[in-house]
């Protein structure tokens, strides 16, 4: 569901250097790593060099990584992503992660809402996805109740230590 909230609590912004210390909390965070597709830990001289080098074109870099701040304070408080982006399918995944001290507050859900509208309106995607384990409760709620549409069952695709999980494939029409 792609909603305009004439009083947004929180606005995303593109990457500058100065979130390099956020974003190593967020990405170390245990629970985060866990559900994220990294077999290794990200260091802060990768997330700088990621930083750094910041293509503004999500189509050429197939990627886009965005800062999800408050609107009063500006601190960041979350980091919104589109990976897998296609313009020839106009399509793009999405992954959000909110820092673990303000999560609960609503941030997710309004910053997804942002990011669909985004993707609707400013790179003209027609399709947002993601991919949930089905142990992550959490975003399992914020997409099912951000209208997202539960398109399939993927079983035993991630794996968390020894054990094999299955996860839920959601995607979002933009067109309607």
């Amino acid at each position: 569901m792609i909603r305009k909230n004439s009083e947004k609590r929180y606005a995303l912004r593109a990457l500058e250097p100065e979130d390099v210390d956020f974003m190593f909390l967020c990405e170390t965070d245990r629970n985060a790593f866990a559900q994220s597709d990294y077999i290794a830990p990200l260091s802060r001289r990768m997330l700088s060099d990621y930083a750094l080098g910041y293509d503004a074109d999500p189509f050429h870099a197939g990627q886009l990584r965005l800062v999800i701040e408050e609107t009063k304070t500006r601190l960041p408080v979350g980091l919104a992503d589109l990976y897998n982006i296609s313009a020839h399918d106009a399509t793009a995944m999405a992954g959000i992660i909110v820092h673990p001290g303000k999560r609960r507050q609503g941030i997710a859900t309004e910053a997804l809402a942002q990011l669909a509208l985004f993707c609707r309106c400013t790179l003209h995607l027609e399709i947002l996805a993601a991919i949930v384990d089905v142990t992550n409760t959490a975003s399992l709620r914020l997409f099912d109740k951000s209208g997202f549409t539960r398109a399939a069952v993927i079983p035993h695709w991630r794996r968390l230590g020894d054990r094999r999980n299955d996860v839920i494939f959601y995607s979002l029409d933009l067109r309607q």
